[in-house]
């Protein structure tokens, strides 16, 4: 429930900060740039909120008003493999049913519990084999550095969000059917 509730309140900066940089667009586009903030994982919207406060022009996103239109950070030019290679076995090991928890934060690896690792399994094994992977943006979150993945599969794609905190020990880690 608290959670939710300062979700909320960062949906009502949200929309606050769009007002104020004077997005001026009609109703229907207001609610699908709503719909679109609602579905962003929690870190995504903060780096989304930070992106917009820092007063950075915000890239025809009015003019369009579709959910796709909304601001992303540019593609990473250079690739540090680290991350991509890790993003990868996270992939492959949640995939199999497992996990380091000595890779992951200590809260983290507390919040994969067995059976949580389990539901991930689950979810992830219909997609197969990876076969190619591309980072598409890196972006520091709370001192933190979130990467977002794109990775075609046997089976299709799927979005990865990876978190890394500061000790580059896994902070979050989410998985998304594109």
């Amino acid at each position: 429930m608290r959670q939710g509730l300062r979700r909320l309140r960062w949906l009502e900066l949200a929309d606050e900060l769009v007002a104020a940089r004077e997005l001026l667009l009609p109703r229907s586009a207001r609610l699908a740039v709503r719909a679109c903030l609602t579905r962003l994982p929690m870190s995504l919207l903060l780096a989304l909120l930070i992106l917009m406060a820092s007063g950075q022009p915000v890239a025809d996103a009015a003019a369009t008003a579709t959910p796709s239109a909304l601001p992303m950070p540019a593609p990473v030019p250079s690739i540090n493999h680290q991350p991509v290679a890790l993003a990868a076995d996270q992939f492959n090991t949640l995939q199999h049913g497992e996990i380091d928890r000595d890779q992951y934060t200590p809260t983290a690896a507390a919040a994969f519990t067995d059976a949580l690792v389990a539901q991930v399994a689950a979810y992830l094994r219909p997609f197969g084999s990876v076969k190619t992977i591309r980072l598409d943006s890196k972006l520091p979150v709370q001192g933190d550095t979130l990467y977002h993945f794109t990775l075609t599969c046997a089976n299709g794609v799927v979005i990865e969000l990876l978190e890394l905190g500061q000790d580059d020990r896994i902070a979050g880690i989410r998985f998304m059917a594109q």
